[in-house]
């Protein structure tokens, strides 16, 4: 592909606000939707690298998210009835994701295995400053997090509590609903590739604030060396 056409992609991508669909994009821009796929999935790979890993630092607001699939818009015969393996069948077709939000608005997104406090507690103590200040609810995922993280505190959902003092986790979780809209602008996303589709929202969520032409430069720097198929499918996702 010319430049001049990943330039083309580059803009149609950022200037859609909640994401393009492949379709879309080969119509818009008279290319194959499998040609606009392979661009776009590249882009997103891209825009997974702007993030520069330095631990969150300040105040960080902590969830977790479930996307993917549900069982309901199975086909009847591939549905699944009952509980499997302990997992509900409303959440066999789900990725688990860890958002972490510092209060400037930078938000961080991993896929991670399980909602386990061990797990919770390892993706933490690798993003997030040990001196921050945690916000959290009061799931039993975050019971070891005392251990590592000295300020810490949380509200209680369960019982209608939103704000805890100026505790409180309604920003990250407001996340959600930003990559919920993303995800309707799609068709439809492959489990295998959901990830990317996570890191382009993340991405756009944290460049939010810029106008357009800092956007397109900080995607065009981001996209640096030739990424073949065989790596983006073998790419690192979950958090250790």
């Amino acid at each position: 592909m010319r430049l001049s056409e990943w330039f083309r992609v580059i803009i149609k991508l950022i200037e859609h606000p909640n994401g393009i669909a492949s379709t879309t994009l080969g119509r818009n821009l008279r290319i194959t939707q499998k040609t606009a796929w392979f661009m776009t999935t590249r882009l997103r790979y891209a825009m997974a690298q702007i993030d520069d890993g330095q631990p969150l630092t300040g105040i960080v607001q902590i969830d977790q998210g479930h996307l993917g699939g549900l069982n309901k818009n199975r086909h009847f015969d591939k549905k699944i009835k009952y509980i499997q393996n302990n997992i509900d069948p409303n959440y066999k077709d789900k990725l688990i994701f860890q958002a972490m939000l510092e209060e400037n608005g930078k938000i961080r997104v991993l896929e991670i295995p399980n909602e386990e406090a061990l797990t919770i507690h390892d993706c933490t103590i690798q993003n997030v400053d040990r001196n921050a200040l945690l916000y959290t609810d009061s799931s039993t995922g975050y019971n070891l997090m005392h251990y590592a993280f000295k300020n810490m505190e949380s509200v209680n959902h369960k019982a209608k509590q939103y704000m805890n003092g100026n505790c409180t986790t309604n920003s990250v979780e407001g996340f959600w609903s930003y990559v919920k809209r993303h995800e309707t602008s799609h068709i439809w996303i492959s489990k295998k590739y959901r990830h990317l589709y996570m890191q382009e929202a993340s991405a756009r969520y944290n460049m939010r604030q810029m106008h357009f032409q800092a956007k397109f430069d900080t995607v065009l720097k981001a996209t640096t060396g030739r990424l073949m198929y065989k790596d983006l499918k073998g790419q690192h996702r979950i958090a250790a």
